[in-house]
């Protein structure tokens, strides 16, 4: 079953400027939303550290929190800095597992998953060869999918969009490329190229008028 998000905690507004503040770290960093990754940050009253790093996770296309019923303010300061979080109920059986949950339920967008502990921060270089190593067509399309859904009227609208382009992009060259060259233990080399392999997953859209 798909995991739903936790509705936008009532607490946002009094940990927003707290969270906001010196937003992406110093260093020579992908910009902000433009690796088509995922990146799953379990929790559980991580309120000294979520915020620190998620900071260094703030070039990844989806940010997911798993928390654990914290009781301290982990949710609200998630949420401000722009990650989904979704409630893990811990079972008697003692299965699943948190990351094994979220995995299986959350309703990812991207094929990669990079699972980070609240505690450690992704360094400008790992987040660099991260983002060199994806496929310069799935970069372009993060980004105009990015700025166009920005004025979205519905995340639903948006949601559409990003199942469009998963779709496309599970069957382009670029996917079966990058399993290769991960099982051969190899560097990539994506065949598709920006010029004539951006996929139109925007349907009827109308560029608004430049004033």
């Amino acid at each position: 079953m798909t995991a739903e998000p936790e509705p936008s905690d009532p607490r946002i507004p009094e940990v927003k400027a707290a969270a906001l503040r010196h937003a992406v770290p110093p260093g020579d960093w992908p910009a902000v939303g433009s690796v088509p990754v995922a990146v799953l940050v379990p929790v559980k009253n991580e309120e000294t550290n979520i915020v620190a790093c998620l900071r260094h996770v703030l070039w990844a296309r989806q940010l997911v929190v798993v928390d654990s019923h914290s009781t301290d303010r982990t949710v609200p300061l998630a949420q401000a800095i722009g990650a989904e979080v979704y409630l893990f109920q811990y079972s008697k059986e003692g299965w699943p597992k948190k990351k094994n949950w979220a995995l299986d339920s959350v309703p990812w967008r991207h094929e990669w998953v990079l699972i980070v502990d609240a505690d450690e921060h992704i360094t400008p270089e790992l987040a660099r060869e991260i983002a060199e190593n994806s496929a310069p067509v799935s970069v372009a399309l993060a980004r105009r999918m990015l700025w166009r859904m920005l004025g979205a009227e519905h995340p639903m609208l948006a949601h559409r969009v990003d199942s469009r382009a998963m779709f496309i992009r599970g069957q382009s060259a670029d996917a079966r490329e990058g399993i290769s060259a991960f099982l051969e233990k190899r560097p990539a080399e994506f065949p598709d190229r920006v010029s004539d392999g951006l996929p139109d997953v925007f349907p009827g859209w109308r560029a608004p008028a430049f004033e």
